[in-house]
C-alpha cells in the first residue's frame, strides 16, 4: 500500500470561517429504516458540519407509522452525537410474531422503524448503524433530505443463499400522502402491484416474498424491483439483504435513474482476492466482488466494464471480450492495448435484464497483484440512467460482506462526508479514494474528533493521486502509529469514533468502510458522496467594490457570489496582472463568465477556488 502524504489545508470557502453558511433548502431529513433486537445494537449518528450551532429534533416512527419524539438537542459546530435506538423506547409498539427472521420485527423483542429529523439537512449528516456481532450481521441506513425524493426508485436484490431475506424500506418524504406501487423487472415490467397508501413520513416495509406471487424468478439469486409513487418526488428508500444463520448482510441503495446526469459509474475500490496476511482478516479469507447491473430502460443497450488493478511487471494489459456465438454468453479474449491499470469487457443487456458479474471470474488466468480492484462502467451510447448498479463484496464463507457504492463520474467536485467512523476494539476505519480520470487528482481531508467534552478538533491530510490510482487512508493506523499531520496534530490513542470531511478533485470518488475484523461486520457511508449542487452562480460581486464598472485585477483576489441555492459564498481568483473584468457579473454559470471575459478560468474543488489564468 502506497503512503499517503499528510499536509496542512488551505481551503477557501469550504472550511473558511469567513464564508457565509448556506441557507437551508430543506428543514427535514428522512432515514427510511432501522432495526433493533436483543442481539442487535442500533444507534443514530448525527453530525453538524457547519460553523454555527444547529437545533435538531429526532422523531421515531415504529413500524413506520407510530410516532415518538426521541431527542431534541442543539448540536455544537462540528459535533458528532450518538443516539441509541432500542425496543424499550417504544413501549406501545405492535407485538412480534416470535419468528426468528432478522430485520422485519418478527423476532421476539425486536422492532423496526424509520426516522424524521427536523433540522437543516444542508449542514447535517446522519445515518443509522445496526450491528449484531454475535451473528456477524450489520447494515446501515442513510439520511435523505426532503428535496431529494424521487418519483421512481429501482432496487436490486442479491441472495447468495436460499435463506437470504430481501427487505425493502420505502418512505414518503413528501408533504402529502402517496400511493406506493411495485413491479419486478424481469426482461420487462411485471404487472404493477399496489403496496398501499403512505402518509407523510410513513415507511412501508416490503420483503421479496411479499411480491413473489406467481413470479418464481423473484427467488433467483438477483434481480431488480421498481417502486413508483403517485406523487412526484415522494420516495426515499433502503434495501437490506440478510441471512443471520450464515452471517451474511449487506445494505443496498435504491436508485433514482431519472435523476442521473452521466453515463459513467465508478467505484472507489473494493477488497479483492486474498488480503495481506498482516491485515487482520481471518486466515484463508478470499474476497469475491459481485457487480449487479440492471438495464432499467425499454431498449437493449451495451456498456463497457473496466477494472483497475496492478498487473505483472508493472504492465496493465487490457482485453476486450468478443462473443463466440453472437449470444454474448461466451467470450474469447483478445489483447487490445496497454492502458493504465485497466482491463475491459463489453456487455449488452436486454430491457429489464439483470446480470451479476463475478469480478474474480472476469480476471481468471490473469496475473493480478492487487488487494483492491476498482470497477468502472461506461455506457456512452445509452441515455443517462439506463443502468443501475450495486457492488457487493463477500468472502467465500460469507463471513465478511461489504457494500461498495458506484458514483457518477460525470458529476464534478464531489464532496464526501463520513458521518462516523468506528475505531473501537478491533475495528478499522478507512477512507478509500480513487482517481477515475487520466489527470492528476487528490482530496483534502479533515478528520474531526472530540479532544475533550464539547471540544472538537481536526486532523488534516492530503491524498495525492496519479491518474487511475487508488489509495486508502487508514485512520486506525494513523491513530495507532501516532503519525502527525503537517501541523503536528495527533489522533488521540483513546479515540474510538470520529467523522471525516473531504473535498476532492473532479472524478475522484471515495468511500469509508468501518470493518470489524473479528466478527465480520462492515458498514459504510455509501451514498453521502454528493456533488456541490449549488454551483450555478447568479451574481458575482468582486471585492473590493469600486465605483467604476470595471476593475483591474492583481494576481490574486477575492470575489463574493450568490449561487443558485441562494447561498452567499466567498471565492479566491488568480489572474494575470492587468486583466480587466466587470465589477458585477450576472451570468448563469461560472464558465460563461470566463468565456465572456476571455480569461481562462477553472474551479479547483479541493480548495473551493476559481482559478483564472
Amino acid at each position: 500500500m502506497k503512503k499517503v502524504i499528510l499536509s496542512g489545508l488551505i481551503l477557501f470557502g469550504f472550511f473558511s470561517s469567513d464564508s457565509v453558511r448556506a441557507q437551508s433548502q430543506s428543514n427535514r431529513g428522512y432515514i427510511p429504516y432501522w432495526y433493533a433486537d436483543q442481539k442487535t445494537t442500533t444507534h443514530l449518528d448525527i453530525v453538524n458540519r457547519s460553523a454555527t450551532p444547529e437545533r435538531v429534533r429526532v422523531v421515531g416512527l415504529v413500524e413506520g407509522t407510530h410516532r415518538r419524539l426521541l431527542e431534541e438537542i442543539v448540536l455544537q459546530p462540528k459535533e458528532l452525537r450518538r443516539i441509541p435506538l432500542t425496543p424499550e423506547q417504544f413501549p406501545g409498539r405492535l407485538p412480534s410474531s416470535r419468528l426468528p427472521r432478522w430485520g422485519t420485527g418478527d423476532r421476539h423483542g425486536s422492532v423496526w422503524g424509520s426516522l424524521v429529523i427536523h433540522g437543516n439537512s444542508e449542514v447535517l449528516g446522519a445515518w443509522v448503524v445496526m450491528n449484531n456481532p454475535s451473528e456477524s450481521v450489520s447494515t446501515t441506513s442513510m439520511m435523505s433530505d426532503r428535496g431529494r425524493g424521487a418519483s421512481e426508485l429501482v432496487a436490486h436484490w442479491f441472495r447468495p443463499t436460499s435463506s437470504t431475506t430481501a427487505i425493502f424500506a420505502v418512505q414518503n418524504v413528501s408533504d402529502q400522502a402517496t400511493i406506493l406501487s411495485a413491479s419486478i423487472l424481469n426482461g420487462h415490467d411485471s404487472p404493477s402491484v399496489a403496496i398501499g397508501l403512505l402518509e407523510r413520513g410513513e415507511t412501508q416495509l416490503v420483503t421479496l416474498a411479499d411480491l413473489a406471487g406467481n413470479h418464481r424468478n423473484v427467488l433467483a439469486k438477483s434481480g431488480a424491483i421498481r417502486f413508483t409513487s403517485s406523487v412526484p418526488g415522494a420516495l426515499a428508500g433502503r434495501a437490506t439483504m440478510v441471512d443471520a444463520r450464515r452471517g451474511f448482510s449487506t445494505p443496498l441503495m435504491m436508485h433514482a435513474p431519472k435523476q442521473s446526469i452521466g453515463t459513467s459509474l465508478q467505484s472507489p475500490g473494493v477488497p479483492f482476492r486474498a488480503p495481506d496476511p498482516d491485515s487482520g482478516f481471518r486466515p484463508g479469507t478470499f474476497f469475491r466482488p459481485q457487480l449487479m447491473v440492471t438495464n432499467q430502460s425499454n431498449s437493449r443497450h451495451s456498456f463497457q466494464l473496466s477494472l483497475q488493478a496492478d498487473f505483472q511487471e508493472g504492465e496493465s494489459p487490457s482485453y476486450e471480450t468478443l462473443p463466440v456465438d453472437g449470444s454474448g454468453q461466451e467470450f474469447e479474449m483478445r489483447r487490445i492495448s496497454d492502458w493504465d491499470k485497466r482491463t475491459v469487457r463489453r456487455l449488452s443487456l436486454d430491457p429489464g435484464e439483470t446480470r451479476v458479474l463475478d469480478i474474480v471470474k472476469l480476471t481468471s488466468g490473469w496475473q493480478v497483484f492487487s488487494e483492491h480492484v476498482a470497477v468502472r462502467l461506461d455506457a456512452k451510447t445509452a441515455p443517462p440512467g439506463t443502468f443501475v448498479t450495486d457492488l457487493v463484496t463477500t468472502d467465500e464463507t460469507l463471513w465478511y460482506s461489504m457494500f461498495d457504492p458506484m458514483f457518477d463520474t460525470g458529476i464534478e467536485t464531489p464532496r464526501h462526508l463520513a458521518v462516523s467512523l468506528d475505531l473501537s476494539n478491533n475495528k478499522r476505519g478507512q477512507l478509500y479514494f480513487n482517481n477515475a480520470s487520466d489527470e492528476l487528482g487528490g482530496a483534502d481531508v479533515r478528520i474531526w474528533f472530540e479532544s475533550a467534552p464539547g471540544e472538537w478538533h481536526s486532523y488534516q491530510a492530503t491524498v495525492d493521486l496519479a491518474k487511475q490510482e487508488f489509495r486508502m487512508l487508514d485512520i486506525t493506523q494513523l491513530r495507532n502509529d501516532q503519525i502527525p499531520d503537517s501541523l503536528g496534530n495527533l489522533l488521540p490513542l483513546d479515540m474510538t469514533k470520529c467523522f471525516a470531511e473531504s473535498r476532492s478533485s473532479p472524478h475522484v470518488v471515495s468511500a469509508d468502510p468501518s470493518i470489524d475484523l473479528e466478527h465480520g461486520t462492515c458498514w459504510s457511508c455509501d451514498d453521502t458522496s454528493t456533488p456541490d449542487h449549488c454551483i450555478q452562480l447568479e451574481e458575482l460581486v468582486l471585492l473590493p467594490l469600486v465605483s467604476s464598472d470595471t476593475m483591474v485585477w492583481p494576481n490574486i483576489h477575492d470575489y463574493r457570489g450568490t449561487d443558485s441555492c441562494g447561498n452567499t459564498v466567498t471565492w479566491t481568483i488568480f489572474s494575470e496582472p492587468g486583466d480587466v473584468i466587470p465589477r458585477v457579473v450576472k451570468f448563469p454559470r461560472i464558465r460563461e463568465m470566463c468565456s465572456q471575459t476571455g480569461i481562462h478560468c477553472f474551479r479547483d474543488p479541493s480548495r473551493s477556488a476559481l482559478f483564472c489564468l
